[in-house]
């Protein structure tokens, strides 16, 4: 019988362990993972083409007028008579007042021709009364037309509201514009003799310097001038006038 070698043995030993150890532990094995699933985007708003204009407001001036069904002015109502919707939401009513002695503006046409010439003194003298009597207010102003063997036709080519908002608008719609319309009825207009005055210039250049206060030449809501617009046509028409 050879004797035994030790190191044989250990090492015998050890190989047969060794399932059992790799039995004891197994291998972790991770669960397959599902692929990933990309995120989720929001479906894409389509962008309007359409310009719009935007005004930070904190103040809007909202004018009335109430009549009765013979109608006649009703003078005695209160801001508790009045209620105030934006897109069906209640708004604030925060100032009322009436307006009682509002500033005037009038215009007085008179007849100069020699039909009437034996009466010229006569007119003279009830036109001064009565601007005497309506002109009472310090901001009130008149003006007198006088017409005798023919009539000076002055026409007035008034601009829409897009057409004078035009130039500030990031992404103009050339087909609502009614600039290059108004230059070409302006020229004919001028080469067949009438007296025109084309508001579009000097309505642009007030309304880039208005809207740079905050201001607009007409409702933020509507396509008719307001106060400040009703002002500028009439100061340019008055200076052409004169």
């Amino acid at each position: 019988m050879r004797p035994c070698n030790p190191f044989r043995i250990g090492l015998a030993l050890l190989l047969s362990l060794s399932p059992a150890l790799k039995a004891q532990h197994p291998t972790l094995q991770t669960p397959a993972q599902p692929p990933a699933t990309p995120p989720a985007t929001a479906p894409e708003t389509p962008t309007s083409t359409a310009p719009t204009l935007s005004v930070d407001a904190r103040l809007v001036n909202l004018p009335v007028v109430v009549r009765d069904k013979n109608g006649a002015l009703i003078q005695t109502l209160t801001k508790a008579d009045f209620t105030l919707q934006v897109d069906n939401k209640p708004q604030t009513i925060r100032y009322f007042d009436r307006d009682t002695n509002l500033p005037l503006t009038l215009g007085l046409l008179v007849d100069t021709s020699q039909s009437l010439r034996s009466a010229l003194d006569d007119e003279r003298t009830a036109s001064s009364a009565f601007l005497d009597q309506m002109l009472v207010n310090p901001k009130d102003q008149a003006f007198v037309v006088q017409f005798a063997r023919q009539i000076e036709l002055l026409v007035v080519l008034v601009p829409n509201k897009y057409t004078v908002y035009e130039p500030l608008l990031l992404e103009p719609d050339p087909g609502r514009g009614r600039a290059l319309w108004l230059d070409e009825v302006d020229a004919y207009l001028q080469r067949t003799g009438v007296a025109t005055l084309n508001l579009t210039r000097p309505m642009r250049a007030r309304a880039a310097r208005e809207l740079d206060q905050g201001r607009l030449l007409y409702w933020i809501d509507d396509t008719h001038w307001n106060a400040a617009g009703i002002r500028l046509a009439a100061e340019e028409i008055s200076a052409r006038l004169h």
